[in-house]
């Protein structure tokens, strides 16, 4: 290997610190790694583009796994912004497997991701070549025709489901929620793409007909809380089956429209005898409530969901939580703050840990600090994390020297020592001023010292990152990235912590075998 072609191998961190630019030496699984990784909120187009076409050509059943993990908002990512994205490239560069596994989109995201996808929405009457600069691919002209009667199938399909749906309705069957996503005359979709008069043509009616005996009677059997607001009927919404999602962003207004019921509810929800839904929220949803001071009685409960919920993924021991509070956090190509996300997903996961590592976490910037979140509502827990010390660095180093040093002054045994720390993080670590990147200089000092060194779980909670910490020959870590505790699911199902096998079990789960029969 060339001088030049071994510094190829490294970048540099925001801080300076080096790291890896590739994720695996051998070259063997790069493409689809680095889409496992990267894919995360503030990731843009061209660069997710560039992994997606990486991706695929290393494996394409692999590349669409990954998409729908990406997309899934039950058991994934959740991520509805790049999964609608990475969806429409897999259409115009691999149509023929998408027409075998688009009908499964809606099981893994919602009906309305295929409305991206009808003509219109899905611009492609442009020039050949905007078209291919545009998604990354070389399409000639028989495949824009061919593409463009493929999203007239897709139109078709949902047509097909809606009038599906009213023959179930009649007959007081379950019906899907094609209803409560179809588009809705002079909806802001709907008066840019005249989504519904498209749908209308594929279905033979006119939008008359459409509203009054479709839409309407669907949703109203499937008791969507928007049509009660909008007839408003308030005092006829059953709060208890209020989609998570909508409750956050609607209870306000029920607050207003409905004050006696709703808090009737809050009181026998407070009292065990009322539910709410949370499985769909992202943890940093409820922090940025409390950072923001929307936090109340609500936002308590659906905390609640959630760490019920990353607790029942599995038995979490020995496990401490880092959490990156540095300057850096608090930026990034989304609305989200990245800190937000690293505040959550360190207390849901500290909370599922079991035994002495209970709600431990380690607050970290240029000087770490301990912490042992006492118990408590969700908000005094955040406020304990935000009175830790802030720094414009990311000292990692000296987590792991605290670590050592606790365990050497305390004569510790291996037992008593972390087996998982969890980095919450967007990966621009201080430099160790030796030349070597934060893993190796880890490494190197755990071979100095009695200890077996941890499995480290880097944990990415920005997609500005470009740069990776650590490659598939480093054993005993491990790359992921999402703002879903969901995605510890993984980690505890394998007896092997590793790059590569990380990212394996992940799309080989039960939960996407209905995606690779369809294209295998």
């Amino acid at each position: 290997m060339s001088f030049a072609t071994a510094m190829k191998q490294y970048k540099k961190t925001w801080n300076g610190a080096p790291t890896l630019s590739n994720p695996d030496p051998q070259k063997v699984s790069s493409g689809r790694i680095a889409l496992f990784y990267r894919s995360v909120r503030g990731l843009n187009a061209p660069r997710l583009f560039e992994c997606l076409k990486n991706s695929a050509q290393e494996s394409v059943i692999d590349t669409f796994l990954l998409v729908f993990h990406i997309r899934d908002c039950r058991e994934g990512k959740g991520e509805r912004s790049l999964g609608r994205l990475a969806f429409r490239w897999l259409f115009v560069n691999y149509s023929d497997e998408f027409m075998k596994v688009f009908s499964l989109i809606p099981e893994y995201g919602r009906w309305d991701d295929l409305l991206d996808l009808w003509p219109g929405v899905l611009d492609l009457t442009q020039t050949l070549d905007i078209i291919n600069a545009n998604w990354y691919c070389n399409l000639q002209e028989n495949d824009l025709i061919k593409l463009q009667s493929l999203q007239h199938n897709i139109v078709q399909f949902y047509a097909n489901k809606l009038t599906e749906d009213i023959k179930s309705m009649d007959l007081c069957k379950n019906v899907s929620l094609a209803a409560k996503w179809a588009p809705t005359e002079k909806d802001s979709i709907d008066f840019k793409f005249k989504t519904v008069n498209l749908l209308c043509k594929n279905l033979r009616i006119s939008p008359k007909i459409y509203r009054k005996s479709i839409t309407t009677p669907l949703r109203e059997y499937l008791r969507v809380v928007e049509k009660f607001m909008c007839t408003n009927k308030w005092d006829s919404i059953d709060f208890n089956k209020v989609p998570s999602c909508a409750m956050k962003r609607l209870k306000n207004a029920f607050e207003k429209h409905s004050k006696q019921s709703f808090e009737e509810w809050k009181y026998k929800l407070y009292k065990g005898e009322a539910k709410v839904n949370a499985t769909q929220l992202f943890p940093y949803e409820i922090v940025k409530e409390i950072r923001s001071g929307k936090y109340d009685s609500v936002s308590e409960e659906q905390w609640k969901v959630l760490e019920q919920k990353t607790s029942n993924l599995g038995f979490l021991e020995n496990g401490v939580c880092v959490t990156d509070v540095s300057g850096s956090m608090n930026y990034g190509n989304s609305t989200v703050k990245p800190i937000d996300v690293a505040i959550s997903l360190s207390l849901i996961i500290a909370n599922a840990n079991k035994g002495a590592f209970h709600n431990n976490v380690i607050s970290f910037h240029e000087t770490p600090t301990f912490f042992v979140i006492k118990e408590g509502t969700i908000e005094s827990k955040v406020k304990q994390i935000l009175s830790a010390p802030w720094g414009m660095t990311t000292n990692l180093m000296d987590v792991f020297n605290m670590i050592l040093n606790v365990a050497e002054q305390n004569n510790l045994s291996q037992e008593e020592m972390p087996k998982n720390i969890f980095i919450f993080s967007d990966m621009q670590f201080n430099n160790t001023s030796t030349g070597k990147t934060n893993y190796q200089e880890i490494e190197k000092k755990y071979q100095k010292s009695n200890y077996k060194r941890p499995n480290i779980i880097f944990w990415n909670v920005n997609g500005t990152s470009t740069d990776y910490p650590v490659s598939t020959d480093c054993n005993g870590t491990c790359l992921i990235s999402g703002f879903s505790s969901n995605l510890v699911k993984a980690i505890l199902e394998g007896k092997s912590i590793n790059v590569n096998d990380i990212m394996r079990r992940t799309i080989d789960d039960e939960r996407y075998k209905p995606v690779y029969d369809s294209l295998k």
